[in-house]
């Protein structure tokens, strides 16, 4: 199925190039600690898994998306008059979660809203963790689409899923002999202007990049 996330770096065309479902074995866990948009972990629907991000927004969007569905459903629904009035969308994302103790249903709607209508959909944070996507206009966006939704309910209750807020690092503790981790990390800049790992406030570059080779070939 198709994710509900829009993410930068989506890999929706990578499920037709590799067969995850003829790696992983009967009692074998899938590990994706960039999860991102998850088009592999939707497509393939690992039996047992253990998903995540360092992005806290999007690992209670996938939760909320999991366990409190109604209540997510319900906060979208009363940011639809929203949709398209820009002033309203910065006053929404100016709200601080962690200041505000926002409820993990509000913080997952208010994450979906801004992810539906900034700027190339592309979610960005600054040093302080604090997203700043500037406003996109898209007159046609659906910041509630119901049952898309539904069907990423459904394949997060059936199956075996663990979802949780880490590095790759820590995730990969986790994993034993037979289990497969798919790790699908930020791009290496390859220019000044070609640089954006702002998902979060802590950034992914050359030296990370090289620690992340060191794991694999651990």
């Amino acid at each position: 199925m198709k994710s509900p996330v829009k993410w930068v770096g989506s890999k929706k065309w990578l499920p037709y190039h590799i067969d995850v479902a003829k790696i992983l074995g009967s009692k074998s866990t899938y590990f994706e600690p960039f999860i991102g948009g998850g088009s592999i972990f939707f497509h393939f629907e690992p039996k047992k898994s253990m998903i995540g991000d360092s992005n806290p927004d999007l690992v209670i969007f996938y939760r909320m998306l999991k366990d409190r569905f109604p209540e997510l459903i319900d906060r979208l629904e009363t940011y639809e008059n929203n949709s398209k009035n820009k002033a309203a969308y910065y006053k929404i994302r100016a709200f601080n979660p962690d200041e505000t103790r926002m409820e993990d249903p509000d913080r997952a709607a208010r994450f979906f809203y801004i992810l539906k209508l900034c700027f190339n959909g592309v979610w960005r944070v600054n040093s302080k963790g604090e997203c700043n996507s500037p406003w996109g206009y898209r007159p046609h966006v659906n910041v509630c689409p119901k049952e898309e939704l539904l069907q990423a309910h459904r394949v997060l209750n059936k199956t075996k899923v663990k979802i949780q807020n880490m590095d790759y690092i820590e995730m990969a503790e986790y994993a034993s002999e037979g289990d497969v981790i798919y790790f699908d990390p930020p791009y290496l800049p390859v220019s000044d202007t070609a640089d954006f790992t702002g998902y979060t406030n802590e950034k992914f570059y050359h030296e990370d990049h090289e620690n992340l080779l060191e794991l694999c070939s651990e």
